[in-house]
């Protein structure tokens, strides 16, 4: 049995966060009577378009309730079972789930979009000036041997022919990892950048046929076919999407590379108009690595400025939004 884990991180003022785990695993089902919260290996298979509500432990300030679709219908269905610690979580683990964001705090654009599970990605964003910063970074952080891994990145954009997602901030995105190697789709919320730190609200989930996805492309109806709670329940219910139209998108090189127990992504993101270098660490303690990234730059003699502006919105504007730091 496959199973991927989703980590959930939450606060509750100034109370010690732990940690809860969704294990997303195929059928079979249960005994009758089998509840939420059972061990990962009593999987269940939940009805079409029902909702289940998960709890976890949010430290002393006790637990809270989070509402989730748990794959109805598509078996990818659910089971919460909890864990302590694991502060740093690996990248591996992180690319074997649909979701891994430290926060529970939903953007308006996306907070009644049930029955999906919402969650806040926050992460820090550095613009790099040119190509030989971009490098400089890369050496710094101890170049090709310190690589995990490279990617190349085809970032696609869809909405309805009335803009019913960008009039609610919201945002339809497919990434093709490596030509056909993985496809994921994802809607987002507004993200909100400042002093460096990138938050906003999205949803995932794994294209079931990456080479299939490819048709999405120049047959958007294909995508907005998928028989998904992201498709089915946000993108058409939510949003009243009926048709999709393809925006276009563009490309983007990311490396990645171990930093203070994160994984940290460089990217070289090739518009239209121009590239962009960036680095993002995605990470529930923003504050703290970001002091840690910018002693490695400063300290290396590597220029570099908080990013003001998301790579989707320089995609739309052509570049205009970067020109003017918006």
């Amino acid at each position: 049995m496959e199973a991927r884990s989703l980590l959930l991180r939450a606060a509750t003022g100034a109370a010690k966060t732990t940690t809860a785990r969704l294990a997303w695993c195929a059928p079979p089902r249960p005994p009758a009577g089998a509840a939420v919260g059972a061990p990962a290996a009593a999987c269940w298979s939940a009805p079409p378009r029902r909702r289940h509500a998960l709890s976890f432990d949010a430290g002393r300030g006790g637990s809270r309730g989070l509402t989730a679709a748990a794959g109805a219908g598509t078996g990818q269905e659910a089971c919460c079972f909890g864990s302590r610690g694991a502060e740093r979580e690996t990248r591996a683990r992180r690319r074997a789930c649909a979701y891994s964001h430290p926060r529970l705090t939903l953007s308006p654009s996306l907070s009644s979009l049930s029955p999906l599970s919402l969650f806040q990605q926050v992460e820090v964003k550095l613009r790099l000036p040119d190509a030989a910063a971009h490098a400089a970074v890369a050496a710094a952080l101890g170049g090709p041997a310190a690589r995990k891994a490279t990617h190349h990145q085809e970032n696609f954009f869809f909405d309805g022919p009335g803009k019913e997602l960008a009039s609610q901030r919201a945002v339809l995105r497919v990434r093709f990892y490596d030509t056909d190697r993985r496809a994921l789709i994802t809607l987002k919320g507004k993200q909100v950048l400042v002093d460096g730190i990138g938050r906003g609200t999205e949803v995932e989930v794994e294209a079931p046929d990456p080479k299939a996805a490819r048709e999405w492309v120049s047959r958007p109806a294909g995508l907005l076919a998928l028989d998904v709670p992201l498709i089915r329940d946000g993108v058409a219910a939510r949003f009243g999407v009926t048709s999709l139209v393809c925006l276009g998108g563009f490309e983007n090189v990311r490396q990645e590379f171990p930093f203070a127990g994160h994984t940290l992504e460089l990217d070289e993101t090739r518009f239209a108009w121009g590239t962009l270098y960036e680095v993002e660490v995605e990470s529930a303690r923003p504050e703290e690595v970001k002091a840690e990234l910018e002693a490695l730059l400063k300290g290396k003699g590597v220029p570099f400025s908080y990013s003001s502006t998301t790579k989707f919105h320089n995609f739309i504007t052509g570049g205009k939004a970067e020109e003017g730091g918006e």
